[in-house]
Order: C-alpha cells, then structure tokens, then sequence
C-alpha cells in the first residue's frame, strides 16, 4: 500500500541523489522506496554493530581491569617476598 509522506526540499534532494547512486551501483533505475528500504537496513546494520562494540568494549574492559588486578597482585606477592628475605637476612 502505498503512502505520501512529507519533507523538507534539502530532504528530498538528498534521497534523489541517493537513488542516482543507488541505480548506478546497480545498474538499473530503483524507487523511492529501495532507497528508503536500503537506508533502513544500513541504521540497522550500524546498531547492530554499535551493540556488538559495546558488547567487545565491556569484555576488553573487565578483561583489562582483571590483568591489572593480577598484575598488581603478582606486584605485591613480590614486594613481600623481597621483604620477608630482607627481614630474613638482616636478623630482624
């Protein structure tokens, strides 16, 4: 079923020059409507993939503070170490 729809010229002139693209990359002439359909799978595509980095950017996060804190651990294993030798061979 088709609709009417209205917007801005600046608007309309953007979605024509779309569908210029669109028909040159494709080799034929496309609707309105290809270009609106195209345009909604591309914003899909990009939270799709705005979800997955987000998703990636949590698991680098937590991956990275749980390395810091076995690094900072390992640190302080060794800091008491050294300081239990000191102890050890000052006579204390």
């Amino acid at each position: 079923m088709a609709t009417t729809i209205q917007i801005e010229n600046d608007v309309k002139q953007k979605l024509f020059q779309i569908k210029m693209d669109l028909s040159k990359m494709r080799g034929r002439n496309v609707s309105y409507n290809e270009v609106i359909e195209e345009l909604l799978t591309l914003h899909k595509d990009r939270l799709i993939k705005i979800d997955k980095y987000e998703k990636i950017r949590q698991m680098a996060n937590k991956f990275d503070g749980n390395l810091y804190q076995e690094f900072r651990e390992e640190k302080m294993r060794e800091l008491h170490k050294v300081e239990k030798d000191h102890l050890i061979h000052s006579g204390r």
